[in-house]
């Protein structure tokens, strides 16, 4: 019997359609979606890191934009659109910023170079990631979890005064309850809030 061989583009798409089919929630989309590939092409499970777990949303177009790559996102083209769109020339970026090739975004930075403070550092990180998702992938919320796992890797995580420190993020809003919070992006000061985390990342002066 003939077994036809599927292309990347047949099995991202059959993918994305088990995903939206499934019914899981949002904040699952991005685990099922790399979930339903190992299920279509019968291949050994794919390790998601932890940030990328915690994702609030997933975009419609991340099939295809993954297609196009080879089933890898174009990061260069996630810095570009970063900057254009958040108005941080592109070089200041990629000293502060990296994104993983499944799009999560992660700080190029130490933590200690983030603040004095471990408050300080929190806020930023949480200010940083949610303008990342939201100048490079159109994302208006950030879940907390996403944060959480990065302030960890940047050794700044607070687990006592975590949510009173994501509260006081700049150029972002916390909502929700529980592990479904996320930081919501306050358009009219991310930008702001960005430059003022990239100039202190960079250890440049205002």
């Amino acid at each position: 019997m003939e077994v036809r061989l599927l292309d990347a583009n047949e099995v991202l798409s059959k993918a994305w359609s088990e995903v939206q089919a499934s019914g899981v929630p949002e904040s699952l989309y991005e685990v099922a979606f790399r979930e339903a590939i190992t299920l279509v092409v019968g291949a050994r499970p794919v390790s998601v890191p932890s940030a990328v777990q915690g994702r609030a949303t997933v975009s419609s177009d991340a099939p295809d934009e993954a297609a196009a790559n080879g089933g890898e996102i174009d990061t260069e083209a996630l810095i570009r659109t970063f900057a254009e769109e958040s108005g941080v020339d592109v070089a200041e970026l990629v000293e502060v910023f990296y994104f993983e090739s499944d799009g999560s975004a992660h700080l190029n930075v130490s933590g200690r170079k983030l603040g004095e403070s471990t408050a300080a550092k929190a806020k930023a990180v949480a200010t940083a990631i949610a303008a990342a998702y939201h100048f490079a992938d159109d994302e208006p919320t950030v879940s907390v979890e996403v944060i959480r796992a990065e302030c960890v890797r940047l050794k700044c995580f607070d687990k006592k005064n975590f949510f009173t420190h994501m509260g006081a993020a700049p150029g972002t809003v916390l909502s929700g309850s529980g592990s479904s919070r996320v930081l919501r992006i306050k358009s009219n000061e991310i930008k702001a809030a960005l430059q003022g985390v990239v100039t202190v990342a960079r250890g440049t002066k205002e």
